[in-house]
């Protein structure tokens, strides 16, 4: 494949030498539809998640105040994190290794890790940021054109946190079709910030924590939309699309957030951290399950656990309720304004390890 064939998102609005995003630009198509009417549709199988986007505004100043609090409150955390995933990783490969982060969320993440490795160790790594869509899995040609261009180089995936495990799971199907079809093993290696599923080879942490990029869509991810893969706009050989919202560049966070948080790097020791691979355990699973009984869900797949997932459900879904473990905490606060803003009702649920958990609203015949 040859990424000239067709034109991609580029950079979107961050530096070009903190990532190349390999996404297809579908700015001049209209994707976005009505809410309501995208959810029943998704629900009732009638179009996959990606085939559509939701129609993204501007946050409001409340929410903005929200962003910035968080920033605020766990910026200094988030900093740490990204030393510690990033020794974690230079222990284990050094400078043999490319970054891939999964848009959008892990982009920022990559972004700064690959500025940390350069700060700190010395060393400049290659950063892509590519496309993965649960029950579609990765963007098998990115990877391809990554690895033509970085043959001997152990492949790392980012991404900002996990929910329940859903994107490991895919990464894991989709590593080991891709060594079948390129008969070239890729290893599913998942680095992220907060793994509350236990379901990373490397993280900084199992606590479910706010990491501020979490809080807004676009404009904290380059001003690029979320993935779309749709065979109407997309051939087989070329990559997953994006659309880039030049029109709000006024109102792009971007790239201050990742100055912000570049800013408040400390140096590590090179042997901090161990070098060691986890092995998935997916202990999100039985809370979604408990969850799901008490409050009659059939369909697993409406309980999005962790903060970062609960925010999504509020940002573009259809929520019907948010649980929070204690509507105190100054890590969920965020979440009860948004909550509050789309008059989304707030339940405090004690009974789970995860400090929020989303929960989509059934439509038509899914439960």
């Amino acid at each position: 494949m040859k990424v000239q064939n067709f034109k991609t998102v580029g950079s979107g609005s961050y530096q070009p030498q903190d990532v190349q995003f390999l996404l297809k630009d579908l700015s001049h198509i209209t994707l976005e539809g009505s809410l309501e009417d995208r959810e029943f549709r998704i629900q009732n199988k009638a179009e996959h998640y990606s085939e559509s986007l939701p129609a993204e505004k501007l946050p409001s100043f409340q929410y903005l105040e929200c962003y910035e609090k968080a920033l605020t409150l766990n910026g200094l955390l988030t900093a740490d994190l990204i030393k510690k995933v990033s020794v974690q990783l230079y222990n284990l490969f050094q400078e043999e290794m490319v970054l891939v982060s999964l848009a959008r969320a892990g982009t920022p993440v990559g972004i700064l890790m690959k500025r940390y490795l350069s700060m700190y160790m010395g060393k400049t790594i290659p950063h892509y940021s590519i496309s993965i869509i649960r029950e579609k899995g990765l963007d098998l040609n990115a990877l391809a054109y990554i690895k033509t261009k970085h043959k001997n180089k152990k492949v790392i995936f980012i991404d900002g946190w996990t929910g329940k495990g859903s994107i490991t799971r895919e990464l894991y199907k989709s590593c080991e079709l891709f060594s079948k079809r390129e008969n070239e093993s890729v290893e599913p290696i998942l680095a992220v910030l907060s793994d509350p599923a236990h379901s990373a080879a490397i993280s900084g942490t199992n606590d479910d924590i706010l990491l501020p990029h979490a809080c807004l869509n676009a404009t904290v991810s380059g001003l690029i939309s979320r993935t779309i893969h749709n065979q109407k706009w997309i051939s087989p050989d070329e990559f997953h699309g994006a659309k880039l919202y030049k029109e709000w560049s006024d109102s792009d966070h971007s790239n201050s957030y990742v100055e912000t948080i570049t800013s408040l790097f400390t140096p590590a020791e090179i042997n901090q951290g161990n070098g060691l691979l986890h092995p998935p355990l997916f202990l999100g699973a039985e809370e979604v399950n408990q969850i799901a009984h008490e409050f009659h869900i059939e369909n697993i797949h409406l309980i999005k656990p962790s903060i970062g997932e609960t925010t999504r459900v509020l940002l573009r879904r259809l929520p019907w309720g948010i649980l929070v473990k204690n509507k105190k905490d100054p890590q969920v606060q965020h979440i009860l304004a948004l909550a509050e803003e789309k008059h989304v009702e707030v339940i405090e649920y004690r009974s789970m390890s995860y400090r929020s958990c989303g929960i989509i609203q059934p439509m038509g015949d899914a439960k």
